[in-house]
């Protein structure tokens, strides 16, 4: 575990404004959507079920060609600092998903300002649950259920499986914000969403698994040293929980364009999230 240094506000601030650390943060995102759109529309998928009454809480799901029942699921939340994006601009990872036979959920959830942080922590769990109940119609296998998330999206997905009252096959955390101590203390808490309370209940140690749960953290060679740190953290918190844990650097990879790994099934993070899902049945 890596020693936390205690930062000042503009230090934090630095550590955690992407678009300073990827200046073409907007563009690879208007490249995730196009790619995004053109999955969709050769998929055969089921888009903005609800989970929920509010028109946020919806989900998507892209089969693979020719599902078979009793397919693995991997369920995944957007990142964006809880305050934006949207599930539509990462339809792209199902390309890679499919190729194990996988279903790919795609979640939204209800976002910053208009929302506060324990609603969007209970739509994280809201989506989990919605998918063990429901994705067998889907031909999907409930108890083989992957749970995925990028950077603010890692922290509901580790959220998601700390509290899910039925056993998570396994995890992955793309660049995750799991310690939100330093979130509280930078320019993201501005809108004041985070206090000593909240930090304490959702992250960081609390967002380990109490049953032996896979789990991979990734992140880019090219992250701020706030987000390695998180990753590098996590996972020894996961690991002393007694669950396998796995943390790797990502070459050639920043905030952004570590993502488009996911949906790359010949890129070194697809290979290994392979190794979590093998990992589920030592």
């Amino acid at each position: 575990m890596t020693q936390t240094i205690k930062l000042s506000k503009e230090e934090l601030n630095k550590e955690y404004f992407v678009r300073g650390l990827v200046p073409e943060w907007d563009t690879k995102i208007k490249e995730f959507a196009k790619t995004s759109q053109h999955k969709r529309k050769e998929a055969e998928k089921y888009e903005n079920i609800p989970y929920g009454k509010n028109p946020r809480q919806v989900l998507d799901i892209i089969l693979p060609k020719h599902v078979l029942k009793n397919a693995p699921v991997l369920l995944f939340f957007h990142g964006g600092y809880w305050r934006m994006m949207d599930k539509s601009e990462f339809s792209f990872i199902a390309a890679a998903m499919e190729t194990s036979g996988a279903i790919t959920i795609l979640a939204n959830y209800r976002l910053l300002p208009d929302y506060n942080f324990d609603q969007i922590i209970e739509d994280s769990n809201k989506a989990l649950s919605w998918v063990f109940n429901n994705i067998d119609e889907y031909q999907g296998d409930s108890n083989n259920v992957f749970v995925c998330g990028h950077s603010a999206g890692a922290q509901l997905a580790a959220n998601a499986v700390v509290n899910s009252p039925k056993k998570v096959a396994g995890f992955i955390g793309i660049s995750g914000v799991y310690d939100l101590q330093p979130i509280k203390n930078c320019f993201l808490n501005d809108i004041k969403f985070l206090n000593d309370e909240l930090v304490s209940q959702y992250s960081a140690k609390k967002l380990v698994p109490k049953y032996n749960c896979p789990a991979l953290f990734v992140y880019g060679d090219k992250e701020s040293n706030e987000f390695i740190r998180q990753s590098e953290d996590q996972a020894s918190f996961w690991t002393h929980s007694n669950s396998h844990a796995k943390c790797a650097k990502i070459k050639n990879s920043n905030h952004a364009t570590i993502v488009e790994q996911l949906g790359n099934s010949k890129s070194e993070m697809y290979k290994l999230f392979q190794t979590v899902i093998k990992s589920k049945d030592e």
